[in-house]
């Protein structure tokens, strides 16, 4: 027994001499009995509330014996109420009124034992012994659970990665953790070599290292990079008694951190060397920390020239030194000042650059002197546009709107145009629309320039209208849209819509089924209540003709009368209500009745029929009850209700042989059979091959033969050697892996196929099977959970200790070795006192107790906490694992401590390196871009004959545009990329070919494009920024090629090309030899490949241009190189 001490019997009979004599004779029968008795139903209830202790105590009811006929409540009512608060308590009922009715209705309630009284006190000793075994079950199987779930527990505390493998290296268990690094579950790798499912740890520091744990019997730690997953990890193989249990912990964050403090401090000295603006930083007291940009040579000052001096003293009396106080003081500052001739767009705030440094000030100005002179005649013209009666706007290049009207604002719900300005268009325009919009209408407006249809507009309540739409796109990426409503004709569109919707709902939400057919008799719609009607899913009706369910000798008459109808609209017959036969999928005709109705779709008919079975047919049968006799009786063996169960179903089915089979790796071997068949004997083998098993224990439903040579199975190897021509097996299942089947057959055919009645009991002698076999196995696998649960204590790298509770105190009873080393006592400092007088600092004893009384009012603690250990405080992340013993009937306490000091620590190094640069990128992504967007959209109103400079102010407008969004992508997104996928490269080319400029170019594709493993926006970037290149240096009809290489791919141009004496540099921030150059296109390129892990080389291409060669995979030992990636 899973749990040893008296097993509690209640038994309810109505007979009190009865139930007394049963008692006395079962605790004869058997001394670990104790039988308590109730003369009714009632009170038996009463006494399993009120009397029954809480789980896990030695005096809770372990089984229910009752008698049926009782008055008030018989024995199957009492079964049924036990049922609800207990559904897997043993059952017996032992009754004097015995009877196949009976019988039967207690295997269908779930009844445990079913037993007659006879005369005499030999019935008794069937009683006891079944009582015994039903509850040695019960028991085995609850404690197996509950020492699952008890392992599962403190897995589930534990943060590492952990796996076991035996002395053969395969794989006997894995946590969570391991399934999520390994991307493997446990029932895939159980039972494998670990060698030979991850073959890239062979002849690595991994395996030397296990080996020698293995081989030695010593525990190893280690670090190692597994490139197949891109991690470093931290590895702790320790030996146990047939294997070894291995931990590993990922470790890349600490190896990577140095690299991204690096990257943060290129990334800020890039911005500050390149940006086209005046950057500077002031101290508390106004003095200059800081003076860069391009912006400067506007006003004849050298980089950090004023350095050192008080911009409080150097622009005294101006607007400058009066916005610089007012920062200082706190203030976020924007204003436009003027500076010699020239005037500043001014931002500048306060930020703290940490707890132990002092406030800073930091600014930002860009020119805006010809902006200055152009406003006040853009304002003119808008004043026509605010006139008009259609709705219009003008969107930015990112899609805000910069200019509403009255009339278009009025359309959406805003009684103020401003409300609009700075959102986005996707405002004003549901979910659906916005996704039509960006599929269907930007790719048109692209390539076309202006885009003209209709759309559905949402206002600011949330409700839609029709509408009109005029867009039309502006050179500087930005939109003009005209919208005019159109709600009455959308009105009676949706009208129609909602009417076919309703159609759609009342067809799925009915029993009958609905078939909708066109002219030609093809299924268009069918409901889902087809299948029971024919056979057919609707998938397999749609698209079929309606003749697939019209018998043979109907379907002239069919298609004459449909066509009649259509030619003259003369009906057939009465639409309301027709009965007729029809053809179920499996040949057999069924009586059917059939309502109809017409309607048209774009100018085609369809026929919409309401179907009803109205065939009256029996399928009743009563099953036989002697399988339940056989499985239930105590006194057989499991061998001999086997076989037994066997015999029986071959009976049942009228075949000759029934048989249970073993599958193990390619052979079947039968372990019990039944029958005359000389092949089919207890213990022969064969090649699955040569078995019909082969089939069956693929299939999740049981397969069936009714005769083999007409259903091909004539030299087949399993016909061949069994000569077996019906068949049914069905696959068994122990512990939830398929091991085996459950099989009837005979050498003769059988008129019919097997009934849903024998299948069904074919299932049932499958299941009465399968517990037989499963509680040997359940045995087995509580001890080895038991073995387990001793040795993780042990092994785990997190300190643990088990404590006990003395009212609100916390004191360990036993610590593991991680414990010691890392907090650096010995168990016996710290077993057997409380843990705030060990481990708590003083300053978190109020804490500590906070976290105690959550853990005991049953709470899952996951907190952040500090502990003092020998080598000082350390930070910690404390998780507590309550746990119930199964076997032992108590309950222990776990705390598990994971040391997260150094992350901590490092998070917060990292916070403070990131602070500034996201100051800068701040003011450069909102406060410059803004202004400059408005500034280039006025600029589109300016009528094209006026004087040359406003064509130079565009130019300046559009290069300081470019290089901000250079700075930007690089500042942002610098050496990252995001999520990967296997992307075709050809793809991705043509799209970045769109993004440029390019009239009169060329892009040529070669044949044979990888797919790459890429960011797909980060490579099109890459690709954008080559084309651009080519362009800007090579003129606008130049051609650009994209290859494949041995190692990667390359993209070349037929321009210039770039001199030898050039090529170091080209990838250097700010380098351009073009006026029209940000000096950034390159350099972007070789960051975006640096952060992909590929190496960009430049050469001259065939034509003499430039020609930049990615390799997305280094060389091997051997020489060679490969390609991630397949051909597209």
């Amino acid at each position: 027994m899973a749990r040893d001490g008296p097993i509690r019997v209640l038994h309810v009979d109505d007979e009190p001499g009865f139930a007394d004599l049963a008692a006395t004779v079962l605790e004869r029968e058997r001394e670990d009995f104790a039988v308590e008795t109730a003369t009714s139903a009632g009170e038996g209830l009463d006494r399993l509330a009120d009397g029954e202790p809480p789980v896990g105590d030695a005096g809770e009811f372990d089984c229910i014996i009752s008698d049926y006929d009782m008055p008030g409540m018989d024995g199957l009512e009492l079964l049924e109420a036990v049922r609800e608060d207990h559904p897997e308590l043993p059952f017996v009922l032992f009754t004097g009124k015995g009877s196949e009715e009976i019988a039967s209705e207690a295997i269908a309630a779930g009844v445990t034992g079913y037993i007659n009284k006879g005369t005499g006190n030999s019935q008794f000793g069937v009683l006891a012994n079944r009582v015994a075994n039903a509850v040695s079950q019960y028991r085995s199987e609850r404690a197996l659970r509950e020492s699952t779930e008890r392992l599962r527990k403190l897995y589930g505390g534990i943060t590492d990665a952990i796996f076991v493998v035996d002395e053969d290296w395969r794989f006997t268990h894995l946590n969570e953790q391991a399934e999520a690094i390994l991307e493997r579950t446990e029932a895939e790798l159980i039972g494998e070599d670990v060698w030979e499912q991850f073959p890239d740890a062979v002849d690595t520091v991994f395996e030397r290292e296990c080996e020698r744990a293995m081989t030695e019997r010593v525990s190893v730690e280690f670090e190692t990079f597994y490139p197949p997953l891109d991690v470093w990890v931290e590895v702790r193989a320790v030996p146990i008694d047939d294997g070894l249990t291995i931990h590993f912990r990922e470790i890349s964050e600490r190896k990577e951190v140095e690299q991204e403090i690096q990257r943060q401090h290129e990334h800020l000295r890039m911005i500050v060397e390149n940006a086209p603006v005046v950057l500077f930083a002031l101290d508390e007291e106004g003095i200059f920390t800081l003076l860069e940009g391009r912006g400067l040579e506007g006003v004849g000052l050298e980089p950090d020239e004023l350095v050192g001096e008080s911009i409080l003293e150097v622009y005294a009396g101006t607007p400058i030194a009066e916005n610089a106080r007012r920062a200082i003081d706190g203030e976020a500052v924007h204003s436009t000042v003027e500076v010699g001739d020239r005037f500043f767009e001014s931002w500048s705030r306060p930020i703290e650059s940490g707890a132990d440094t002092a406030s800073e000030t930091i600014g930002v100005a860009i020119d805006v002197t010809e902006r200055k002179e152009r406003e006040e005649q853009l304002e003119k013209r808008l004043a026509a546009l605010d006139a008009s009666m259609d709705g219009m706007a003008i969107l930015d290049a990112d899609g805000r709107y910069s200019y509403v009207n009255e009339a278009h604002a009025a359309m959406y719900g805003y009684d103020d145009p401003e409300a609009l300005l700075g959102e986005y268009w996707r405002i004003c325009y549901s979910e659906e629309t916005v996704a039509a919009f960006e599929a269907e209408v930007m790719p048109a407006l692209e390539a076309e320039g202006q885009w003209r249809g209709e759309a559905t507009g949402q206002r600011r309540d949330g409700t839609e209208f029709p509408q009109e739409l005029t867009l039309t796109a502006l050179d500087d990426g930005g939109l003009v849209s005209v919208v005019r409503d159109s709600t009455e004709r959308k009105e009676r569109e949706r009208e129609l819509e909602a009417s076919r919707a309703r159609f759609r709902a009342l067809s799925q939400d009915t029993t009958l089924g609905v078939v909708t057919i066109d002219a030609s008799s093809t299924v268009r719609f069918a409901n889902d209540a087809v299948s029971d009607l024919f056979g057919y899913t609707p998938e397999e009706l749609v698209g079929e003709s309606l003749s697939t369910v019209i018998p043979d000798r109907f379907e002239t008459a069919h298609f004459e009368a449909l066509g009649r109808y259509l030619r003259t609209g003369e009906k057939a017959f009465d639409w309301e209500w027709i009965e007729l036969p029809a053809r179920h999928r499996d040949g057999h005709e069924i009586q059917i009745g059939v309502s109809f109705g017409e309607f048209t779709t774009g100018g085609e008919y369809r026929f919409t029929g309401v179907i009803r079975d109205i065939t009256d047919r029996s399928r009743s049968e009563k099953y036989r009850r002697r399988l339940y006799d056989v499985t239930a009786d105590p006194e057989l063996s499991a061998d001999e209700q086997v076989r037994r169960t066997l015999e029986l179903g071959c009976e049942y089915l009228d075949v000759e042989s029934g048989f249970l089979t073993r599958i193990e790796a390619d052979t079947q071997r039968i372990v019990e059979a039944h029958g005359p068949h000389k092949g089919i004997r207890p213990g022969s083998e064969c090649p699955l091959s040569e078995a019909y098993c082969r089939k069956t224990i693929e299939m999740d439903e049981p397969m069936t033969v009714r005769h083999a040579a007409e259903a091909g199975w004539e030299g087949d190897p399993a016909y061949e050697r069994f000569g077996l021509e019906a068949y049914v097996g069905t696959t068994l299942t122990v512990d939830g892996e398929r091991s085996g089947t459950v099989c009837f057959a005979d050498r003769s055919p059988r008129e019919s196929g097997f009934s849903e009645l024998e299948l069904a009991f074919v299932d049932l002698i499958d299941r009465g099977i399968e517990g037989i076999l499963q509680r040997a196995e359940h045995e087995r696998k509580l001890q080895r959970e038991r073995n387990s649960l001793a040795s993780l204590f042990e092994n785990v790298p997190d300190p643990i200790y088990r404590h006990s509770r003395e009212g609100d105190a916390i004191i360990p009873e036993a610590v593991n070795p991680a414990f010691e080393r890392v907090f650096g006592y010995d168990e016996e400092r710290v077993v057997g006192r409380p843990i705030t007088e060990t481990i708590v600092p003083s300053d978190r004893i109020e804490e500590h107790e906070e976290l105690a009384a959550a853990s005991r009012a049953g709470e899952s603690l996951d907190a952040e906490v500090e502990r003092l250990t020998a080598s000082g405080r350390r930070t910690f992340l404390l998780r507590n694992v309550p746990i119930d013993d199964p076997i032992e009937g108590y309950g222990e306490e776990y705390a598990i401590y994971t040391d997260i000091t150094e992350r901590k620590q490092r998070e917060r190094e990292l916070r403070r390196q990131n602070e500034r640069l996201d100051q800068f990128a701040g003011v450069l992504s909102h406060d410059l871009r803004n202004p400059l967007s408005v500034a280039m959209g006025y600029l589109d109103f300016i009528e094209t004959d006026e004087t040359e400079s406003v064509e130079k102010i565009a130019d300046a407008h559009d290069r300081m545009e470019h290089i901000i969004e250079d700075v930007l992508e690089l500042a942002r997104q610098g050496k990252t990329i995001g999520e990967t996928s296997h992307v075709p490269l050809g793809e991705a080319a043509e799209a970045a070919w769109a993004n440029v400029d390019t009239p009169d170019a060329r892009l040529v594709l070669e044949d044979g494009l990888y797919t790459v493993e890429a960011d797909r926006s980060r490579l099109e970037a890459l690709l954008e920024n080559l084309f651009r290149n080519a362009v800007e240096h090579g003129g606008e009809s130049v051609t650009c090629r994209v290859g494949t290489t041995t190692t990667g791919f390359y993209v070349a141009d037929d321009g210039p090309g770039i001199p030898e004496a050039e090529r170091a540099d080209v990838f250097e921030y700010g380098h351009t030899t073009s006026d029209a150059g940000t000096g950034f296109g390159l350099s972007i390129v070789s960051t975006i490949a640096e952060a992909h892990g590929w190496t960009v080389a430049l050469a001259e291409a065939e034509t003499g241009g430039a020609r930049f060669e990615f390799s997305l995979r280094p060389a091997t030992d051997s020489g060679e190189t490969s390609v991630r990636g397949v051909e597209s």
